[in-house]
């Protein structure tokens, strides 16, 4: 499935290009993944949670630790 953003000002020239990966799981249809320009947001997170566990010393314990640092970076917004 394709989604385009444009921007609503005629004189703006950039437009966005979504992809969406579905799957079905119990007769629904989930997203799975959002490609934008090119560019997974599965591979992405995939990439940020190999990085946050490496620094993290590789740990379950540190890894949770750095997810609730996360969530809370993103209350404070």
């Amino acid at each position: 499935m394709f989604s385009k953003l444009v921007d609503p000002d005629p004189r703006a020239a950039q437009e966005l290009e979504f992809k969406w990966r579905l799957r079905q799981v119990n007769g629904r249809l989930l997203v799975s993944d959002v490609i934008i320009d090119k560019i997974s947001m599965g591979l992405t997170e995939k990439r940020a949670f190999t990085d946050w566990l490496r620094e993290k010393g590789g740990t379950l314990a540190g890894l949770t630790q750095k997810l609730k640092e996360k969530i809370a970076e993103v209350e404070k917004d």
